[in-house]
């Protein structure tokens, strides 16, 4: 046999093993740098996990702890050697969350499970302390491990309640209190109510916070005005109103009249974040005043009445000056006097107040067609009130001139006679009251009494008038007679004749 073919295979041979021997030796190389990355990896993952600042856990399937932080050492009170791989997360929840958090652990490992990835529970400590913790927890992809981040919110937890405690002690003072609280933000939220503004207003509390104050509880004829003053207010483009006076609407559509104390609330900067106000129900309060007050005007213009029914003979001049008495002392905003004749046929009439805007209810009473105050009055000898003009008189020409308004009417009658009716028209809130009444029927009664005395005297001078003309008569006829007789005397006795 050849030794070249030998030699030729032997050098073939050591060079495909150098060959192999330095792919090799390359692939021992990267293995080498790859262990040293995933090694880096490894090593930057832990000090991320190290120093997360908070404390957190990897959690294997089966409930074990495989690995936990410095923090989780700190919050539990165990070593990692005492927890990593010995421990499970279900040594440190209570018997009341645990039922909870362990289906959010096996539908968390699911293909398609849903659970919660934020949450509360209540932690024990190696010591038995119950700790509120907030939990962050999420899977690691491709594999069936969790990672959860815990933090300790008991110390948040206690100031929480203590404000709450706080808030629901000074909430409790409020609503003992006998006046209106209310806290709006400056966007005109409501943030704080009392129950003394519930009451007032007549919704529940939760009707109330979170509501604009403006856009649901002022009337709409002021909204413009308060939006206003308020806007600028927060702008400090004007003073704070520390008192004023406005309506607000309730629940039922009623409007309270309210008086307010203000003050503003600051932040730390001294910014205004809202403003807090004090309020007083003082509509009643007003309606007394304003009902005092309107009486003394009616009182005057009674007296006023009262002193012109004595001067004042004519009755087309009585009915005017009635009239316009009644409205000069501003105790009626508008008068007006029909008189009717036996067919219930107008007479006459006098009016304050309304002007042109009389006419058609004039041309109405001509044709015998009378209001249904009128009607009713006629029918009776108590003030007529129409509460509701609009649905009970919407055909009556003066419907417009009661608009906010109500009217008293009441015939005039004396001594079982009629002369027709009066009607006046006053604020709205007064037209059931019983003194008001009393008083408009009190004038009615000497307005009456003052048309029959004009009538009686009328008569009473017709009298004289037909007694003189008799007596003249009489005195024509006895004059005649007593000539007669005597020239009848001269002709029987012709001696005397001349004498």
């Amino acid at each position: 046999m050849s030794k070249k073919p030998i030699l030729k295979e032997k050098e073939t041979f050591k060079l495909y093993s150098e060959h192999l021997v330095q792919e090799l030796e390359k692939k021992m190389l990267d293995l080498e740098k790859s262990n040293k990355r995933e090694k880096e990896l490894e090593e930057g993952y832990k000090t991320v996990f190290e120093n997360t600042g908070t404390a957190t856990v990897v959690i294997e399937e089966d409930t074990v702890i495989s690995m936990a932080n410095t923090q989780f050492e700190k919050l539990s009170g165990y070593s990692k050697n005492e927890i990593e791989n010995k421990m499970k997360w279900t040594d440190f929840v209570i018997p009341e969350d645990l039922e909870k958090m362990k289906k959010y652990h096996i539908a968390r490992r699911k293909t398609k499970g849903k659970a919660a990835t934020e949450y509360e529970f209540h932690f024990i400590d190696r010591k038995g302390n119950i700790k509120d913790i907030f939990l962050k927890i999420g899977m690691i992809p491709g594999i069936k491990k969790s990672v959860a981040s815990l933090m300790d919110i008991t110390e948040r937890k206690k100031a929480n309640e203590k404000i709450k405690q706080e808030k629901d002690k000074a909430q409790q003072y409020l609503n003992i209190s006998l006046i209106m609280f209310i806290v709006i933000d400056k966007k005109g939220i409501v943030t704080l109510v009392n129950k003394k503004t519930c009451e007032i207003l007549g919704y529940e509390e939760n009707e109330i916070v979170g509501k604009n104050w403006i856009k649901n509880f002022i009337p709409k004829r002021f909204k413009k005005e308060v939006n206003s003053t308020f806007k600028k207010i927060l702008a400090s483009d004007m003073k704070p109103v520390e008192y004023h006076e406005n309506a607000i609407l309730t629940k039922s559509g009623e409007e309270r009249l309210i008086s307010w104390h203000n003050s503003f609330i600051k932040d730390k900067n001294g910014n205004i974040t809202g403003h807090l106000s004090s309020g007083e129900d003082i509509t009643e309060r007003k309606k007394a005043e304003e009902k005092i007050k309107h009486l003394n005007l009616v009182l005057r213009a009674i007296r006023n009445v009262n002193q012109l029914i004595v001067k004042e003979k004519n009755r087309e001049r009585l009915l005017k000056g009635v009239c316009n008495n009644l409205i000069k002392t501003r105790g009626y905003y508008n008068v007006w006097i029909a008189l009717l004749d036996k067919s219930g046929k107008l007479e006459t009439y006098a009016e304050a107040g309304l002007g042109k805007a009389i006419l058609p209810m004039i041309e109405t009473v001509k044709k015998g067609e009378l209001t249904v105050c009128g009607q009713k009055a006629l029918k009776q000898q108590e003030v007529v009130t129409i509460k509701d003009p609009a649905s009970t008189c919407p055909e009556c020409p003066l419907i417009k001139q009661h608009s906010n308004r109500r009217a008293m009417t009441i015939r005039l009658e004396y001594s079982g006679k009629v002369y027709g009716f009066m009607s006046v028209c006053i604020p709205a809130h007064l037209v059931d009251d019983q003194e008001e009444q009393s008083l408009f029927k009190e004038v009615a009664e000497d307005i009456s009494f003052a048309l029959h005395n004009i009538e009686t005297e009328e008569k009473h001078a017709q009298l004289e008038e037909e007694l003189e003309e008799n007596f003249e008569k009489w005195q024509k006829a006895l004059d005649g007679t007593i000539k007669a007789i005597a020239m009848m005397a001269e002709m029987k006795d012709p001696y005397t004749a001349g004498h």
